[in-house]
């Protein structure tokens, strides 16, 4: 029971790490199937609602999701831009072009700070792959498994639709249907975007919260202010992270974060204090 207890405070800890760690951006050898539960997101001048024939499909780590946009829907005023070239954002381009996927391979970070584990490694990686849809796999520590987000780039924007983490053996999945639009597209400051997310875990299901707006836009940087909310029926797993960040949209991925968490897991006190800057990409 002990070490079942470690294994739920350590995955409470790096599931709320997980929902903004690339929101700002390993899933667990076994292929599961989770059934997509009417999940609710929204964005300033967005409409978008979860086809509720659609299911989500876990395997190996990549998670996908089916769209659909309700008739009346506000739409994108900005031309798609960028594609899988990585050119989005790029000088002698219009700056609110929809960027496209990120470029695949793999993203060094400095690291300082600690969790309720110790201190985090000075070094940290985020690995990406994959075309319109993308894993983020973040590594705080290259000596366990990663926090993996997946992506959808549409021509409306960058969406996280799911986040897996596996710690010590045990796994915790979160689909967030549509997904969440981090950041909303054009990322003009003072817009807003929000989502529920249905979990499974050892524990039994699990729901996850995410809440945030555009801060700043500053060239190439979009600032970013996000709290995420994870905790289960009983109460017994409760954790709140607060993520504050600069993302770079040429790039695609965080050029520097500062993320606190606290709360607690099986009545056990958890929290963490990180900050990642990038140091190189691929």
């Amino acid at each position: 029971m002990a070490l079942r207890r470690n294994r739920i405070r350590f995955g409470a800890a790096l599931l709320a790490l997980a929902l903004v760690a690339g929101a700002c951006g390993g899933g667990g050898s076994n292929d599961k199937k989770v059934s997509s539960d009417k999940t609710t997101t929204s964005v300033e001048s967005s409409d978008v609602t979860l086809d509720a024939s659609s299911d989500t499909t876990v395997a190996g780590g990549l998670i996908g999701t089916t769209a659909t946009t309700k008739k009346g829907a506000a739409s994108a005023t900005a031309k798609p831009g960028g594609g899988s070239s990585g050119t989005a954002g790029a000088p002698g381009t219009d700056p609110n072009a929809v960027p496209g996927p990120a470029k695949e391979g793999t993203y060094g970070y400095a690291q300082s700070g600690s969790t309720t584990d110790g201190p985090v490694p000075a070094a940290g990686t985020l690995v990406v792959s994959g075309g319109t849809t993308q894993l983020f796999k973040r590594y705080y520590d290259p000596n366990k498994s990663p926090l993996v987000l997946t992506y959808v780039f549409r021509d409306n924007g960058p969406y996280i639709t799911a986040a897996t983490i596996t710690a010590k053996g045990a796994s915790i999945i979160c689909s967030f249907g549509n997904g969440v639009p981090v950041p909303p597209w054009p990322p003009t400051p003072g817009k807003t975007f929000s989502g529920t997310g249905n979990c499974s875990s050892p524990i039994g299901p699990m729901t996850a919260t995410v809440a945030g707006s555009v801060t700043s836009r500053n060239g190439d940087l979009v600032g970013i202010d996000a709290t995420v909310h994870a905790k289960n029926a009983a109460n017994s797993v409760d954790v709140t992270l607060h993520d504050v960040e600069q993302w770079a949209i040429s790039l695609r991925v965080p050029k520097s974060s500062h993320q606190t968490y606290e709360g607690t897991a099986f009545n056990q006190p958890i929290s963490g204090d990180v900050t990642s800057t990038l140091t190189s990409t691929p």
